[in-house]
């Protein structure tokens, strides 16, 4: 913006090359120009409304009417600059809450992957638990098929018995 007031400055320093303007008409765009010089844009404005209500069509019209368009697009840009100003300012707000919302998240996928991890853990060991349940049932099924067969033969050894003894008692 300062580049702007130099411009302003500048342009407003070749009036001294101008032919001269009835006094009144310099007494108006001398003080429009001190208010520029001194960065009260708005005053400026009024100033140069002022000298073009009452000299529309002298000497300094044509340069008041250009000044005063300098000065509206100066206006214009800085109300921008401020109006993106605070678009910064809350888009900064609004990145610094999106990154505390982040870093609540990631501590909460570490938890959950905690957890997860724990879970599978429990996992693991409850299936190498039943893995070894699985072998103890395959065991005491084998070993109930082993006692089923050696009652099967005990079985059959007192069936013998029974006969043999029907046998002895009969004989006697």
């Amino acid at each position: 913006m300062r580049w702007l007031a130099a411009a302003l400055a500048v342009l407003c320093a070749g009036c001294a090359a101008w032919p001269p303007f009835r006094d009144e008409a310099r007494v108006h765009l001398g003080r429009a120009e001190a208010l520029v010089e001194r960065g009260d844009y708005t005053a400026a404005l009024e100033a140069y409304d002022e000298l073009l209500r009452r000299h529309p069509d002298g000497p300094a019209a044509a340069r008041a009417r250009a000044t005063r368009s300098v000065i509206t697009g100066l206006l214009a840009a800085r109300d921008e600059v401020t109006r993106l100003e605070h678009a910064v300012v809350s888009d900064r707000n609004e990145i610094e809450r999106l990154e505390q919302e982040l870093a609540r998240n990631e501590s909460e996928v570490a938890r959950l992957a905690g957890e997860l991890a724990d879970r599978e853990r429990e996992i693991s060991r409850a299936r190498h638990a039943l893995a070894g349940a699985r072998q103890e049932v395959v065991a005491r099924q084998a070993e109930m098929a082993r006692l089923a067969a050696e009652a099967d033969r005990l079985r059959g050894a007192i069936a013998d018995l029974k006969r043999l003894e029907l046998d002895l008692e009969r004989r006697r």
